[in-house]
């Protein structure tokens, strides 16, 4: 018979596949983000890391407005589902230029969120919240 220790166990192992997975299909993306940063190293002459920053910080900003826009923080009413379209493309915007910034600062994102994530996954496993 199984204990809780067990399947406590076996359970983190299978979210632990399935995230690797997901980053490994996420970083076969990398080769669109790498030829966008050609696109943008070849044709943008000011890379300085203060704009690629800025240019996150606006995109995350177009974001919270529409997260606010779902969560009925505007006193507007809004098409939700155009309101989801258009925040996927803004949240797409802030890995985009996520990416652009980490590639102007000379950072390896992809490793950094590798290891971000087993930092964060270890951290959630001793986290002890509250029970429903």
């Amino acid at each position: 018979m199984w204990g809780a220790n067990r399947l406590r166990v076996v359970s983190e192992s299978i979210y632990r596949q399935k995230l690797t997975l997901q980053i490994k299909e996420f970083g076969k993306l990398e080769k669109k983000f790498e030829a966008l940063f050609r696109l943008f190293d070849e044709k943008v002459s000011e890379k300085h890391p203060v704009f690629q920053a800025a240019k996150i910080a606006e995109e995350t900003g177009e974001a919270i407005n529409l997260v606010f826009k779902l969560a009925g923080f505007r006193r507007e009413s809004y098409d939700m589902e155009e309101v989801r379209r258009r925040l996927s493309d803004e949240l797409a915007d802030v890995v985009i230029t996520t990416y652009t910034c980490a590639r102007v600062c000379g950072v390896d994102l992809w490793k950094a969120v590798e290891k971000k994530l087993d930092m964060e996954i270890e951290r959630w496993q001793k986290f002890e919240g509250t029970t429903k």
